[in-house]
């Protein structure tokens, strides 16, 4: 019985050593590759933002549960209905395809420079790009992603429109063009207190 056991102990012993000779067992030459390989991977992954450790779920999955589960519950209904117009029009369509934790610096430029293309003001792009960074911010905060991609882009520069302000007799003719409209009041109100239309309808 001591003689079969030991036999045993050799020949395991021989298997131990033959799988340690890498030129002869290319198999544990690619396990040892991959073994550093992945921890290499996930470094680069983590310096770009782009390591997740929750479900790998698309942008639309995510920014769904976010308006809805996130944001809708902290805002008022109007500004729930133009979040939800932005998502709708812009944002799922360019971007709800991809993986929440592959969305990259250059997925959301590329987007904004279509943006602009398609003659969208730059306020506008703003005001999307405003979404997109808080509901990536909510997602760095969850765990979701590591990095706020939406960080690093570069947005439309503001056009600055010019004031067109009335001279004495333009007002003078406007007034008289309004006399008797139903609108004369709110028109005189608005030229001699300079306040904006928005707030002269309040």
């Amino acid at each position: 019985m001591e003689f079969y056991q030991e036999e045993i102990l050799i020949k395991i012993y021989s298997v131990s050593c033959n799988l340690l000779d890498r030129h002869f067992h290319p198999l544990l030459e690619y396990g040892i590759k991959e073994s550093y390989e992945k921890p290499q991977n996930a470094w680069l992954e983590q310096k770009q933002g782009l390591l997740v450790t929750g479900p790998k779920q698309t942008v639309k999955q995510y920014l769904e549960y976010w308006l809805e589960h996130v944001h809708k519950p902290s805002i008022k209904l109007n500004t729930c209905v133009k979040t939800r117009e932005l998502l709708d029009l812009h944002i799922l369509p360019a971007l709800g395809h991809l993986q929440l934790h592959k969305l990259t610096v250059q997925h959301v430029q590329v987007f904004y420079s279509k943006l602009q293309e398609k003659k969208l003001s730059a306020s506008r792009i703003r005001f999307i790009h405003s979404t997109l960074h808080s509901a990536l911010g909510d997602a760095v905060r969850s765990g979701l992603v590591a990095k706020n991609v939406s960080e690093n882009v570069t947005l439309p520069c503001r056009v600055k429109h010019e004031t067109q302000v009335l001279s004495p007799e333009q007002a003078q003719q406007l007034v008289e063009a309004a006399r008797g409209n139903r609108l004369e009041a709110l028109l005189i109100l608005a030229l001699t207190t300079g306040m904006r239309r928005g707030n002269s309808s309040a």
